[in-house]
């Protein structure tokens, strides 16, 4: 429901990180939609000055992909021309690794359990990755509030080195010890793999959204 503006009192800046990868408790539409409006419309009553809004990079409308929809449409509720909204500054991470991240954990779950990884295949091609370090996402964010000129922008975060997603396997195999290859499957039968997984896993080691 709506945020109370009392809660942001005094408050200067604000930095929203809310983002879920699976819908349990909280939909898609509750976490990226509405929890955006709630703290747009509570943080231009309080009068913070600056809105940090860290989405994801390849947001875009497309109900196909509702994680990505949703985060995009959350997106448009903060650009909207005439909303009274504070500066914003939205920070698109792509996939984020380090201490209790689900990526490299799950990967190398994976890797222990079977000799290969199903892996996603559209058009002939693997999907690309550009992981970057939670630390440097956090830098970011300190960055972005030190400097005012950052307002009114937005920032693709990634990592320096890209990979396939059969480049990054290899190398998470060669640290946990263990041969395993990327099998790959088209998007279409992956898609309700990852539901099924979802479904009867409390960790699932991929979802649709990812």
């Amino acid at each position: 429901g709506p945020i109370e503006s009392e809660l942001l009192a005094g408050c200067s800046v604000l930095v929203n990180l809310v983002g879920i990868k699976r819908e349990r408790e909280q939909t898609f539409e509750q976490a990226h939609v509405e929890m955006v409006r709630n703290l747009r419309d509570a943080a231009a009553r309080a009068g913070v000055a600056r809105f940090i809004h860290v989405t994801v990079a390849g947001a875009r409308r497309d109900p196909k992909f509702a994680y990505l929809d949703s985060k995009a449409r959350g997106e448009a509720l903060l650009l909207e021309p005439g909303a009274e909204v504070p500066a914003i500054t939205l920070l698109r991470p792509g996939i984020i690794h380090g201490p209790g991240a689900d990526l490299l954990r799950n990967l190398a779950d994976s890797i222990r359990a079977a000799p290969w990884f199903p892996a996603p295949r559209e058009a002939g091609r693997f999907a690309t990755l550009q992981p970057i370090a939670v630390e440097d996402v956090a830098l970011a964010i300190v960055r972005c509030i030190e400097r005012p000129q950052s307002a009114g922008r937005s920032y693709d975060l990634v990592g320096p080195e890209s990979f396939e997603l059969p480049e990054l396997l290899e190398r998470v195999a060669k640290v946990v010890g263990r041969p395993c290859r990327a099998l790959a499957i088209p998007l279409g039968l992956m898609r309700p793999l990852a539901g099924l997984v979802e479904r009867i896993g409390h960790d699932p080691l991929i979802t649709r959204s990812q």
